[in-house]
């Protein structure tokens, strides 16, 4: 059955001692509405959050969690959404970490360690901002085993060793600004397939 909980604008401090939220093994999807959540542990994937099945975010904060593997703010082994909401400041993994697919609208993935967004397919964004995530491996902003499909996304000053903005088989930007890479690596690791106004 599906999960909803509404913060109504309150705050989750797990004070570092725990992950904030678990919901497995269902598979059934969760949406978290109006809520911070800070500090997490989860010791491996998803330091704030784990959710085996699909997971939406919105109008919410995810900031200072920490993690050892993948997805230090939040993770799934399906889709994870984004609406209207920020991660930042959280350390490990991929801050935004799926198994599957991340989508992103009206968000912003910013001044994470490990990584910004990692999915192990694709990675859609509209309208978001994706700055200061940096990593030691590659892809400092986003990480999309298949492909990153970007609409009106700013992606700029990631930092990695290799492809410090985004790393992608397929990278297909439209009205988006992929700039600034840090850390040693360029931009992309391969040519942009450009679908038209994009600054780099």
């Amino acid at each position: 059955q599906a999960l909803t909980i509404d913060g109504a604008g309150h705050t989750i401090d797990a004070t570092s001692s725990s992950r904030a939220l678990s919901v497995f093994p269902t598979t059934a999807p969760v949406t978290l509405e109006a809520i911070a959540i800070a500090n997490g542990d989860g010791g491996g994937e998803g330091g704030a959050v784990w959710v085996d099945g699909p997971v939406m975010v919105t109008d919410s904060v995810i900031s200072g969690s920490h993690s050892t593997a993948a997805g230090s703010a939040i993770g799934s082994r399906a889709t994870v959404t984004l609406s209207r909401s920020t991660v930042t400041g959280n350390v490990g993994g991929g801050a935004v970490y799926s198994w599957t697919a991340v989508v992103l609208v009206d968000s912003t993935v910013v001044g994470n360690q490990g990584g910004g967004v990692n999915a192990g397919v694709s990675v859609t964004a509209t309208n978001t901002t994706i700055v200061g995530n940096t990593s030691t491996g590659l892809g400092g902003g986003i990480y999309a085993d298949s492909t990153a499909t970007l609409d009106h996304v700013t992606l700029v000053g990631n930092s990695a060793p290799s492809a410090a903005n985004v790393v992608a088989t397929v990278v297909s930007p439209r009205a988006s600004v992929i700039a600034g890479a840090a850390g040693g690596g360029g931009n992309c690791d391969r040519p942009a397939t450009s679908r038209g106004y994009n600054w780099t």
